[in-house]
């Protein structure tokens, strides 16, 4: 799959707010050279974007290449307001882009409360059970790179664990490259996970 500039989700669904489970996806390319501006909404292997309690379980992506902009991830590029990634496994891959670029989730995302009364209450994304293993590679040109998620914005990340070598010029990380809570009103968490492999600033 190769997208235009203008193309905001790439992936086997583009956007995905139902249930993706039990299935592998062997020797994809998935390419999405965005703008990067506010509308991009995520580049992976099986969902581009996820979101309203979305679900994908049980997935195995081999042997995969992505190349994107911003939330790039080999099985999300970006997940969103209770969605569950449980038990997934990212083998002999590459995955790169520029800055939210992580193995499995590129933007874990979840908004509670915000600025100027803003009001939201969404549910947790989770991030439960994935791995990348050793012959997968992370790579970001800029910020927020981690072998699991890269950016981890007031959601969960659990039981996780990385072999993946990860690359980046600043917030990288064998689980997740950066990490924070939403407006000081929905923490995050990254629970019980494990890492192998290298993060290295370049």
């Amino acid at each position: 799959v190769e997208t235009s500039p203008g193309y905001t989700a790439a992936g086997f669904f583009g956007a995905l707010n139902g249930t993706a489970k039990n299935f592998g996806i062997e020797n994809a390319t998935i390419k999405h050279i965005s703008t990067g501006d506010p509308t991009d909404n995520g580049i992976a292997v099986v969902a581009g974007s996820i979101y309203n309690k979305g679900n994908i379980e049980g997935v195995t992506v081999k042997n995969a290449t992505v190349e994107g902009n911003r939330y790039v991830g080999g099985i999300a590029g970006r997940a969103q307001n209770g969605t569950l990634i449980e038990n997934v496994n990212i083998i002999n891959s590459t995955i790169s882009g520029k800055n939210s670029v992580g193995g499995v989730v590129g933007y874990n995302y979840r908004r509670k409360g915000g600025a100027s009364g803003q009001g939201y209450n969404e549910a947790f994304a989770i991030v439960k059970n994935a791995t990348a293993d050793a012959a997968t590679k992370v790579i970001g040109s800029d910020n927020s790179v981690g072998g699991i998620v890269g950016n981890n914005y007031g959601a969960i990340i659990v039981d996780c664990e990385n072999y993946a070598d990860v690359t980046g010029k600043s917030h990288v990380a064998g689980i997740c490259g950066y990490s924070r809570d939403y407006h000081h009103d929905a923490d995050c968490y990254v629970i019980g996970c494990k890492s192998y492999a290298d993060a290295t600033i370049t």
